[in-house]
């Protein structure tokens, strides 16, 4: 057993609460466990525990065996002198004093050994999700109340990208909204170059030549390396023709073409495309992020995303290379993506930072609007029947198989907490 095991154990009271006495002999009745201590010093703060005919009040230390106390060295720390309790799996001083008298309470043969099974059964599991089998034990609706805290928990955890973006760029909101926008464009695969790109070329920059698109499109193709003298068709040309006057003009620094990714991916998201459909978007989307904050219908906020790469591209992947013909609009499930990973946290966190939680709502009503996505990690938790009904679920189901599951936090998960509890 591990120690964090026997704090929950403690902290639950998933132990036989009758008969419970001291290694001193004293009975023991736990009336308050005390609050975890995720700090320095004692493991339980501010416990309530009857020991014989006094109640005390004070803090509790947990340890597996009670020689720990010496190998932690509490008995010559001050922050350890005010300790009502200390428990123990099992003792192991047989022959020495008993730490000045200090009442020790031995847990050993006082906990449910169906519990100690359920638990190593999770943690020695070799499955995605490591309660799988034994998720049917759990109502589905805790599971969906669950799921709406986890939500709370992963806009928290994508604001705080956001919340550094701000400090970096002094607040401004308009410049934050275009570098995530853009981080986004790049989806999973290009997410990093797509961010460095945006963060090489300012928005004002961008804005500055918003009535071109050729202009645009030369900056964004220029300082991503996709353009060089050796390119051949006449709209390669006219990019790298641009973005030579715009590169001696503004001294930009470029991206090494290198850092894009193409390997295993679908042509129609190879980053020329992307590129392209972003270099549209910002030309005809002035104050992105005031319509963000403004707009409240999804399908509107849908549109506000709606574009297509040029006309080039109906006919290319790659520069200097024909492919069949076909239009390269953004598709729905991208624009949905850009909804869930952009306009969510960023309605989210600037509810936040103008301390106005009607904007927290509206990123919570439009998750669980959306659709949901169609993931590993949905997926397996619709293989144990847990349904996925928008995209609230699985942007939760994602947050919890990636920070509880993946590391098998169990014990600091509900659901792992209710099964090892009943």
């Amino acid at each position: 057993m591990k120690e964090d095991l026997l704090q929950f154990i403690w902290q639950f009271r998933l132990f036989e609460q009758q008969g419970l006495r001291s290694l001193q002999g004293e009975a023991i009745s736990v009336l308050q466990p005390g609050s975890l201590n995720t700090h320095s010093g004692p493991d339980f703060l501010d416990a309530k525990v009857r020991i014989g005919e006094t109640t005390w009040v004070g803090n509790v230390e947990i340890h597996l065996k009670t020689s720990d106390w010496f190998h932690h060295g509490h008995q010559a720390d001050p922050a350890y002198e005010n300790i009502i309790l200390h428990v123990v799996l099992e003792h192991d001083l047989k022959n020495k004093k008993l730490e000045n008298e200090r009442p020790i309470l031995v847990l050993n043969n006082k906990i449910n050994r169906s519990l100690l099974v359920k638990y190593a059964a999770m943690m020695k599991s070799k499955n995605k999700i490591p309660c799988q089998g034994l998720l049917h034990t759990i109502e589905p609706v805790f599971i969906s109340i669950y799921f709406q805290r986890l939500i709370v928990e992963r806009l928290q955890q994508k604001s705080l990208f956001i919340k550094e973006l701000l400090e970096q760029y002094s607040g401004d909101w308009s410049e934050v909204s275009y570098i995530l926008t853009a981080r986004y464009f790049g989806f999973s695969t290009n997410s990093k170059p797509f961010e460095q790109l945006a963060r090489s070329l300012p928005l004002r920059l961008i804005a500055k030549h918003r009535i071109s698109t050729l202009q645009v499109e030369a900056l964004l193709f220029g300082n991503a390396g996709f353009l060089n003298e050796d390119l051949e068709d006449q709209y390669a040309q006219a990019l790298w023709n641009e973005y030579q006057y715009l590169n001696k003009l503004y001294k930009l620094q470029p991206m090494r073409q290198q850092a894009w990714k193409m390997m295993r991916m679908r042509p129609s998201n190879f980053p020329t495309i992307r590129i392209s459909q972003f270099a549209n978007l910002m030309v005809k989307s002035e104050s992105l992020f005031s319509k963000i904050i403004e707009t409240k219908n999804i399908d509107k906020l849908k549109s506000l995303f709606d574009t297509a790469a040029s006309d080039y591209w109906n006919e290319h992947f790659m520069f200097d290379k024909a492919a069949p013909k076909s239009k390269k609009h953004i598709g729905q499930g991208s624009k949905e993506n850009l909804l869930i990973n952009v306009v969510a946290p960023i309605l989210f966190q600037y509810g936040a930072t103008v301390g106005d939680d009607d904007f927290k709502d509206r990123a919570m009503e439009l998750l669980s609007t959306l659709k949901p996505e169609k993931n590993i990690y949905s997926n397996q938790w619709m293989i144990e029947k847990i349904e996925m009904n928008s995209a609230l679920d699985s942007q939760a189901a994602l947050y919890l198989s990636q920070n509880y599951c993946r590391m098998k936090r169990c014990l600091k998960c509900a659901i792992g907490n209710k099964i090892m509890s009943i």
